[in-house]
């Protein structure tokens, strides 16, 4: 062919050959995206077969325990409960028996004939179960034998589930970040085609063009979620980081940080709902947005924590603060009822750092602060000043220690009699953490709570507390004074999946009966009635456990949680017990409190007991225990367990009858 041909036909074959280049670039999008999304519901698919056969072990364990709990004897644990264990786990097995979830196992498994060897033998389940026997422990034999067989496979199975779950989760992230990729190639060929088609194809130039708008407004959409709250919309701790570290690097320390942080926040969640913590949050931010300028900024870090960086001097960081504590002081939340929540707030000014200070220094500086206006009494702006550090070092040492202190046996225990007024013999005993420390001396137990809680040991500091209280008992019971015994739980133990199991294994382990363990639970924690926590409750009530409500009356009275706890003991708080010999009031209160405890089936007991003054108004209006320094200090196990055999059988411990 002639270039003469060649130019004569090339205007002719150009609008073909565009054509067909974008023909087939839509045809090379489609399968790209097609490709895409296969992969990704494939990796989903997979993953949701994983985390179901998880829950495998946990199903299958589960039924070893309610057999085993049910040839023991254990009171409330019937036949229905093991078969109905045995049905979920029989329709498990059965289900992962399908090829559906054998594919999505590795392939290179050590284990593969696990679920089809528990499917075989799902017969001598069934046997095991018709043969057992309420409280014959020989009836368990098949079943244990059974346990025995699976029990390391079954624990293997369940990591391997569970790792090649997050596998295939981190897979499916993976798999999204080359989806990206993938439309970035997609766009990038569109462009190309439009370049050499911008002439013929000007409707396809424009849908490009608004296909780039798409995208950029996406991905400045993603970037300002990165840097904002979305409850709130103000900033986020990670840009508020970002912010404050340029005004360093910037050299501009005319700046001060300050801490805001909610003193009344728990008190609304627990009595509006979380509907209303939320729009208080919303306001809190709305106030902290109406005094900032140009070059301001103000974040929620998280919870009710808030963070304002503002420009200028202290003392304008000064009159901030106590204008944003008055607005919220206000109550004047819109659409809801009045709410009596306050704030604290602590300020750190740049230029109160030395040369090398850094941002980090100043963020902690400000929550030193902030720390120091909370122990002040809450409700108060605090600017840092160098004598708050042994407050805020006190703290760091104590979070420091704590987890060796817990785990080495360096707590121990004390025991706190609640004595029967009319007698005053024992009817339990409270088991309270102590810690004597090093550099610290005696620390006080709230203390002690309170920095497991920061360090995220609650748990094995209180199932230390429970097996020092638990051998105390076994002690008692052996010398003839079985008194049961009372251990502090806080609310968030019992919304933790392993807490109940672990308390059960505890009471298994050392053989208590029902009815020994009374686990209080502090009234003004929250407390939302979830599947956990009624899971917990559950194995608790199953393992012989006791509830019981600690400092009724103090800061406030959630009722609901009284129509939602199934306790046995209400223990009032000293804030009540401590006015009942002056003052009629107070008594009707207790008086009250204590019908509906009745009620409720519940005993009374009333802490705090400091004088026999008290212990007597309290007996007169039919309060039958009462708990406090003048009925018994607290002490260590072995002379409780003096205290308890001096004091069995003798009459003269009763007070004087009223002349």
């Amino acid at each position: 062919m002639t270039g003469h041909t060649l130019r004569r036909l090339l205007p002719l074959i150009r609008f073909p050959v565009i054509i067909a280049l974008l023909a087939g670039m839509l045809v090379w999008s489609e399968m790209g995206l097609s490709q895409v999304a296969s992969s990704i519901s494939q990796r989903l698919h997979y993953s949701g077969r994983l985390e179901e056969s998880a829950r495998f072990e946990t199903e299958v364990n589960r039924f070893f325990e309610i057999a085993e709990l049910y040839a023991t004897g254990m009171q409330g644990v019937i036949l229905d409960d093991v078969n109905l264990a045995l049905n979920l786990m029989w329709s498990r097995a059965t289900v992962m028996n399908t090829p559906s979830f054998r594919e999505a196992m590795p392939a290179d498994r050590p284990d593969p004939n696990l679920i089809p060897d528990i499917v075989a033998d799902l017969p001598a389940f069934d046997r095991g179960v018709q043969r057992l026997r309420n409280g014959d422990t020989a009836s368990f034999a098949e079943i244990d034998a059974l346990r025995r067989r699976y029990s390391q496979r079954l624990t293997v199975f369940g990591e391997l589930a569970w790792n090649a779950r997050q596998m295939r989760m981190a897979q499916s992230v993976e798999t999204s970040l080359e989806s990206v990729k993938s439309l970035r190639w997609i766009q990038t060929g569109f462009g190309a085609v439009s370049v050499l088609a911008i002439l013929y194809v000007l409707a396809e130039l424009v849908l490009s063009r608004r296909l780039n708008g798409r995208l950029n407004k996406m991905v400045a959409e993603k970037q300002r979620l990165l840097r904002t709250d979305q409850l709130t919309g103000i900033s986020n701790r990670f840009h508020f980081e970002e912010l404050l570290a340029d005004r360093f690097g910037r050299r501009l320390m005319d700046f001060s940080v300050i801490y805001f942080d909610l003193d009344g926040f728990k008190k609304v969640n627990d009595e509006h709902g979380h509907a209303a913590g939320d729009a208080l949050l919303r306001h809190v931010a709305l106030i902290l947005r109406a005094g900032l300028g140009e070059d301001d900024a103000a974040a929620r870090f998280g919870g009710d924590e808030f963070a304002v960086l503002l420009t200028g001097d202290l003392s304008r960081a000064e009159r901030f603060a106590a204008r944003v504590l008055a607005e919220i002081a206000r109550e004047n939340v819109e659409d809801l009822p009045k709410l009596s929540v306050s704030a604290s707030a602590g300020i750190c000014h740049a230029a109160q750092l030395e040369a090398d200070g850094t941002p980090d220094v100043l963020k902690r500086r400000a929550d030193v602060a902030l720390y120091s206006a909370k122990g002040a009494g809450r409700n108060c702006v605090r600017t840092f000043v160098p004598d708050m550090l042994s407050d805020y070092e006190r703290r760091r040492i104590l979070d420091g220690d704590i987890e060796r202190a817990v785990a080495e046996g360096l707590l121990s225990v004390a025991y706190q009699p609640v004595v029967r007024l009319a007698d005053r013999q024992t009817r339990y005993v409270e088991a309270l953490v102590r810690w004597d420390h090093p550099a610290l001396g005696q620390v006080p137990a709230m203390d002690i709570v309170d920095s497991a809680v920061r360090r995220q040991i609650i748990q094995s500091l209180t199932m230390h507390v429970l097996r020092q209280a638990l051998a105390t008992y076994n002690m008692l019971r052996h010398g003839g004074h079985a008194v049961p015994m009372c251990v502090n739980v806080t609310p968030a133990l019992l919304a933790t999946p392993t807490f109940g199991p672990a308390v059960a294994a505890l009471l298994y382990d050392f053989g208590l009966p029902h009815g020994a363990l009374y686990l209080e639970i502090t009234e003004d924690g929250e407390l939302h009635d979830t599947e956990v926590i009624e899971d917990n409750l559950r194995i608790l009530r199953l393992a012989g456990a006791l509830m019981a409500v600690d400092d009724f009356g103090r800061a406030y009275s959630n009722v609901s949680r009284l129509t939602s706890l199934d306790f046995r003991m209400l223990k009032l708080d000293k804030v009540l017990t401590e006015p009942v010999a002056r003052s009629d009031r107070a008594r009707q209160i207790i008086e009250s409190t204590d019908r509906m405890a009745v009620a409720l089936g519940a005993e009374t007991v009333c802490e705090g007991v400091e004088t026999e003054a008290q212990a007597k108004a309290l007996s007169e209006i039919g309060i039958e225990f009462g708990q406090g320094f003048h009925l018994g200090a607290p002490m260590p196990a072995q002379d409780l367990h003096a205290f308890l055999a001096e004091r069995a059988g003798r009459s003269d411990l009763a007070p004087p009858p009223a002349p």
